[in-house]
């Protein structure tokens, strides 16, 4: 096995040995904890429904609309085929935004902040839904304290995906 140097950590390790914690994010080829850092990937999905990793949609000169992650991605396909056999009427809305109110003391209500889901749609049964397509990294406090004064404002539930 060859030697490979890492960026951080505590010196050489041999290439194909996974260490736990960060290491397992620079043995996919990525650096999970440097500042600005992503470790998903964005994608961007067609007209036709086909999902393409962005880098491959610049070459191929393919345009559509461009998601964080492959897994918000992917759901925008299965929406699509939910769409086409009827599961899904009307349009799919992407990135729908809410806006969080408060009422102040003096009774006049102040914007604290906003919330952008995923897709908002209405299903076969009439039903507005909204969803959110979080892997497990996406649920920290912020988004929790978000989807929860959501909620109640609007008289919603978002689903997560």
């Amino acid at each position: 096995m060859a030697w490979k140097r890492f960026p951080r950590g505590n010196g050489f390790q041999m290439r194909g040995e996974i260490r736990a914690g960060v290491d397992s994010a620079f043995a996919k080829g990525r650096d999970a904890k440097a500042p600005g850092a992503r470790p998903w990937k964005a994608c961007i999905v067609t007209d036709d429904g086909q999902l393409l990793e962005t880098d491959l949609a610049k070459t191929l000169g393919k345009t559509g609309h461009r998601f964080a992650s492959l897994h918000e991605g992917k759901r925008y396909c299965t929406l699509l085929l939910m769409k086409r056999i009827g599961e899904v009427q009307g349009d799919i809305e992407l990135h729908p935004r809410f806006e969080c109110l408060v009422v102040r003391a003096d009774g006049l209500r102040q914007r604290v902040g906003f919330y952008i889901a995923d897709f908002r749609y209405t299903n076969a049964k009439g039903q507005v839904v909204v969803e959110d397509a979080k892997g497990w990294s996406g649920r920290d406090e912020l988004y929790r304290w978000k989807k929860k004064h959501v909620e109640a404002q609007y008289g919603i539930t978002i689903e997560e995906v």
